[in-house]
């Protein structure tokens, strides 16, 4: 039934997952090995919950109103505005003269790194827009939230400053929405 090179190959498969079996189990006895697969469980547990705190993460800021308000439009005056999400909450207030940005105030922070949102301040401050590009996302682990919720604080602030003939009908749309 079986040629004697097959039945070689079996026999000598079976001796291999036996041999190995046996110093697996050997391996286990040692405690450095023990300790080792347990720090090896911690990790990938960890891994799992950071996974699954940036696909919530991520959820929330897809629910982030944009209003891609352009500064054109925009009256003079002081628009205060605040966003809380699970994690970063921001109040702002931004002062708008001669439709230029002239200054935002972080009134209020929490999630934050010290000074990262008011490098964005000073960002949008210069390029007199709420819309500052993002750096270049390659995975999720590159996609800066506490940025996305601060701009979409400020943008919301401006809208507060745009004339009701001028405001869009509703928040603008992402490729994503689209999809059904």
């Amino acid at each position: 039934f079986l040629t004697t090179r097959e039945f070689t190959f079996i026999k000598g498969s079976k001796f291999c997952i036996l041999f190995f079996m046996g110093k697996i189990s050997s391996f286990l006895d040692n405690t450095y090995t023990k300790i080792l697969l347990g720090a090896t469980c911690v990790v990938l547990l960890i891994m799992l919950f950071m996974q699954r705190t940036t696909r919530q993460q991520f959820k929330e800021v897809q629910s982030l109103p944009f209003h891609n308000t352009q500064m054109e439009v925009v009256q003079d005056g002081t628009y205060k505005n605040a966003l809380f999400t699970s994690f970063l909450k921001v109040e702002v207030e931004v002062t708008v003269q001669n439709h230029t940005i002239k200054d935002i105030k972080i009134l209020n922070q929490q999630g934050a790194q010290e000074g990262e949102l008011e490098e964005y301040a000073k960002e949008m401050v210069s390029a007199n827009s709420s819309d500052i590009p993002m750096s270049k996302v390659k995975n999720a682990r590159d996609i800066n939230f506490p940025k996305i919720v601060f701009i979409s604080c400020v943008d919301s602030a401006l809208y507060m400053g745009v004339d009701e003939k001028d405001k869009n009908p509703a928040p603008v749309e992402t490729k994503d929405d689209k999809t059904e």
